[in-house]
């Protein structure tokens, strides 16, 4: 999404007659902001304070152009001249450019048309491509599949911009735009967690690189055009790499023939494994992580798949199975000790029947060994090595514990480790997508990362 600046006239729907002059400002990371000369006539507040007055929906016109601002708060007063010329501060929540929306139960789109930081790299848009039809979309290149509640689809927009001062210049280019749609319009808010959650962080997976919401348009109705819907998006950063040059985990291409299933599995898989989605995503989203931090969290994720996923059971003994030797225990322990200490063995007693974390480090090496035999060699050495590794230098850097016993990495290979660890986590959420071994292992085959580091071991 990009910034601007509107200057216009504002108002309250149903008001027309009492518009306010002002600038609408917007950038992805801060939202939108309304600056106006003079105050709205509403008795709208929430709170005892004037600062709070908050206004549902205000409309306003820009060189006419409609626009619908919604969700707005007073931030602050700004300069006073006179109560009548007193300027006020209103944060935005979402603007909807190109139409009036009386209500806010009316904001309801049945399609919306979306673009992603990368996605016309992922999509492999190379040059122009071909001819444009009369609706500007050349071609579908999946067709149409099911996500809970909508369709979703990926097409090649043909766009063509004229100079709007000479009229006799014009820029043609082709970008990559995802196509959501529903057989009735649905409020935004429906489409928010898709948008701005399930499809930036696959994408992100896919294009190793942070994927965000760069344009939104919505359609309502079809004699209405398309509108801009613009919201804050406060881990938002700019491009810092030319798109063309971004290295590609999974291509288009290797998925296009089940991206709806892969789709699918994604978001429905994220009801179990989802602390395993949010560590991995953190150490992308957070800039300048130190390599030990890294560590800990791919650490972290890989414990907590584990845990949730469904080919691992986790226990030595079921529950009701350990519970007699848990009390055997609980009763070791000297009855002149006081509280907390043995409230806190009591509770290191409670869950003795769970596997240790090296074990399920050692679990995980082997169900990859088995399907992955060629790329877990490369990765590790050997399963005693991985788990001790992992292991040892988690607890190391969690408790500050070291013991002749134990073998953590050196501060040099935790960085080399980490991200060998990040590979796994990589080929992991491929496989939780349902992709076949096969499949996943010509997708990593064409992948720059994989190539290299598997070259130079």
């Amino acid at each position: 999404m990009e910034k601007f600046e509107k200057e216009g006239k504002w108002w309250l729907p149903h008001d027309r007659g009492n518009d306010l002059p002002g600038l609408l400002t917007f950038d992805p990371q801060n939202g939108g902001m309304l600056e106006t000369i003079g105050r709205f006539k509403t008795d709208s507040f929430s709170g005892h304070h004037e600062l709070l007055e908050k206004v549902e929906l205000i409309h306003g016109s820009v060189r006419g152009s409609a626009f619908t601002l919604v969700g707005c708060q007073t931030k602050d007063y700004g300069d006073t001249y006179s109560p009548d010329y007193e300027t006020l501060r209103y944060s935005v929540e979402y603007i909807y450019a190109g139409h009036h929306f009386m209500r806010y139960e009316d904001i309801q789109f049945r399609k919306l048309i979306l673009g992603y930081t990368y996605l016309d790299n992922w999509a492999g848009i190379d040059g122009l491509q071909g001819g444009m039809s009369d609706h500007g979309y050349r071609t579908d290149l999946t067709g149409l599949f099911d996500i809970p509640t909508v369709q979703m689809r990926i097409k090649v927009q043909h766009q063509r911009m004229v100079d709007r001062w000479t009229r006799t210049e014009a820029k043609v280019r082709d970008v990559a735009r995802i196509v959501l749609e529903s057989d009735e319009k649905r409020p935004f808010l429906d489409f928010d967690e898709l948008i701005n959650f399930h499809i930036p962080n696959f994408l992100t997976l896919a294009t190793l690189r942070m994927n965000f919401p760069r344009d939104i348009k919505g359609r309502v109705a079809d004699n209405i055009g398309l509108i801009g819907v613009f919201f804050q998006i406060p881990s938002f950063t700019e491009e810092t790499q030319p798109a063309y040059w971004t290295p590609i985990l999974v291509h288009f291409d290797s998925v296009k023939h089940k991206l709806g299933n892969y789709l699918e599995q994604w978001v429905s898989r994220y009801e179990k494994l989802w602390a395993v989605y949010d560590l991995y995503f953190q150490t992308i989203f957070t800039r300048a992580l130190k390599p030990k931090t890294e560590f800990l969290l791919f650490a972290q994720a890989l414990e907590a798949y584990h845990r949730h996923s469904n080919k691992y059971k986790g226990e030595y003994l079921t529950k009701e199975e350990y519970e007699p030797t848990r009390e055997l225990l609980v009763n070791a322990i000297p009855p002149n000790l006081k509280n907390p200490h043995k409230a806190k063995l009591e509770k290191m007693m409670e869950f003795g029947y769970q596997h240790s974390f090296r074990k399920r480090l050692k679990e995980i090496h082997d169900t990859y060994s088995a399907e992955y035999p060629g790329l877990m060699t490369a990765l590790f050495d050997s399963r005693n090595d991985f788990s001790t590794a992992v292991n040892d230098t988690r607890n190391l850097l969690t408790h500050h514990e070291d013991s002749p016993d134990t073998k953590p990495l050196s501060e040099d290979d935790i960085p080399h480790y980490a991200f060998r660890l990040k590979l796994l986590l990589q080929l992991i959420l491929l496989a939780e997508m349902s992709m076949t071994p096969e499949e996943i292992s010509s997708i990593l085959s064409e992948c720059f990362y994989y190539k290299i580091f598997l070259d130079e071991r």
